[in-house]
């Protein structure tokens, strides 16, 4: 699947909101400071990339449909990062991107 990315409003676990890139391949989902390009020198964020398999929930907010909240798994923690899109349609077709990746994925693990 080809790379695409978008211009989101990250807001972290630690409740800081944060410009970023936000990037998705066929395996991976990727985090850049804005203006920077996919694997470029200087991306300095505490975790460029995350494997779309830790992934375990992304769920559109109710009352924020340009914002989606992904649950990741790291080691045997989980934690929640929200992604604040342009549009909120933006937001559906990223979401529905990913979720079509993941199952994709799911589906030749097993």
């Amino acid at each position: 699947m080809a790379y695409q990315e978008w211009n989101v409003v990250k807001k972290n676990r630690f409740g800081r909101k944060q410009e970023r890139i936000f990037g998705v391949d066929g395996k991976k989902i990727y985090n850049g400071k804005r203006g920077q390009l996919k694997g470029g020198v200087g991306n300095k964020v505490a975790r460029a990339e995350r494997d779309i398999s830790s992934l375990v929930a992304l769920d559109i907010l109710p009352n924020d449909t340009k914002t989606f909240r992904i649950t990741w798994r790291e080691d045997k923690d989980l934690y929640d990062i929200e992604y604040t899109f342009e549009t909120a349609r933006e937001c559906a077709e990223v979401a529905a991107k990913i979720r079509y990746i993941r199952d994709r994925y799911l589906v030749g693990k097993r």
